[in-house]
């Protein structure tokens, strides 16, 4: 039994469950139950053997040295953190900054972003890929190269208002695939036509 101010015993020697009191103010019956009740809160879940055998293994090969494998699960624990973070958000509960800001103060050299590799039909699939495309798939993908076009715009906008005062690496690359999203919507267009 978890807490014995929770039970009490009747005159007939019965355990109870002292009734407790809903949202709406009325109050529940007492409950009867039998000796050695556990409630349903604290009764540890089912694990078949196959799964506690899984938890059970080392989530690294037997035999790696110990610096490696403090290494592995870093790396894993890293991986599993950004995978459920939001991006652009600060894990530093809002004080300070971020860790990732910080870093780049250290850096007193301008981050250099690498030339964005010009996107045509050529380069984002084969050309036989791109004509056996349905009519349904170039529709999809002109509505959603338009959606970028728009986010591009929208970009361009904030940063010329002044809203962002110095675009980051990702922004930057967004703004500089312009041409390439036009480029594409082109080729799209010419093959929805045909």
């Amino acid at each position: 039994m978890s807490d014995q101010a929770e039970y009490f015993r009747d005159e007939t020697g019965a355990l109870f469950i002292k009734g407790t009191k809903r949202a709406d103010g009325t109050w529940r019956k007492p409950r009867r139950v039998k000796e050695g009740y556990v409630p349903q809160e604290e009764v540890p879940l089912y694990e078949s053997k196959g799964k506690q055998w899984a938890n059970s293994k080392p989530d690294y090969p037997i035999g790696l040295a110990p610096d490696d494998v403090a290494k592995l699960r870093k790396t894993r624990e890293d991986a599993k953190v950004a995978s459920n973070s939001i991006p652009g958000l600060s894990t530093s509960g809002g004080q300070g900054k971020s860790k990732k800001s910080a870093k780049k103060k250290k850096n007193t050299a301008p981050e250099e972003v690498s030339p964005v590799k010009p996107v045509t039909a050529n380069n984002k699939c084969d050309d036989t890929d791109i004509e056996n495309l349905s009519q349904q798939e170039i529709k999809n993908k002109l509505r959603n190269l338009r959606k970028k076009l728009k986010d591009i715009e929208k970009l361009e906008d904030r940063v010329k208002s002044g809203d962002i005062e110095e675009p980051d690496s990702d922004q930057l690359k967004k703004l500089s695939s312009k041409d390439n999203v036009l480029a594409l919507i082109g080729t799209f267009t010419e093959l929805q036509i045909e």
